[in-house]
């Protein structure tokens, strides 16, 4: 990369059903960027999650890091050429889901202190993006995109 050009590293957070796919698709399509997806249906452990979060939470959580340790990789490589775009920064793994795993009781202090070794370990090689755009959504707008995307392993989610 030439000194005067700086490659951008935009990221796009939010709860599930918030809209981060579809806003992340849009920013890279109008900025004509890659995007990297996450990709939930990849992630065997969630549907065991949602049957039984005290067993496959950790598991679950450990395969979203090592997805977006592999993303961001690629994505370190990438920013040496051109901008892009990311569905889901590593930063909501840890500091949303795994902690509220741990606040919910789904995983022990152990757990917990094992998945943030991993997340540190490898955090300190990887890029930072240079913005995180935070998407929020209302209680009974987020019930209803997860009851209208349909997956089947978030019919159990309690929303009362």
């Amino acid at each position: 990369m030439d000194n005067a050009t700086k490659h951008y590293y935009i990221s796009v957070a939010g709860v599930l059903g918030s809209g981060k796919t579809t806003a992340s698709a849009l920013l890279a399509k109008h900025l004509n960027l890659p995007l990297f997806e996450e990709k939930a249906e990849e992630n065997v452990f969630l549907p065991l999650f949602y049957k039984d979060p005290k067993r496959w939470a950790l598991p679950a959580q450990l395969f979203y890091l090592q997805q977006r340790i592999d993303s961001l990789l690629s994505i370190k490589e990438l920013l040496k050429k051109t901008s892009i775009v990311q569905d889901s920064p590593i930063y909501q793994d840890h500091f949303t889901y795994a902690q509220a795993q741990k606040v919910l009781g789904h995983v022990t202090q152990e757990e917990y202190k094992l998945y943030e070794k991993y997340f540190y370990l490898f955090l300190k090689d990887l890029p930072v993006p240079d913005m995180i755009i935070q998407l929020e959504v209302s209680l009974p707008v987020l019930i209803e995109r997860i009851r209208t995307r349909n997956r089947e392993y978030e019919r159990g989610i309690d929303t009362a």
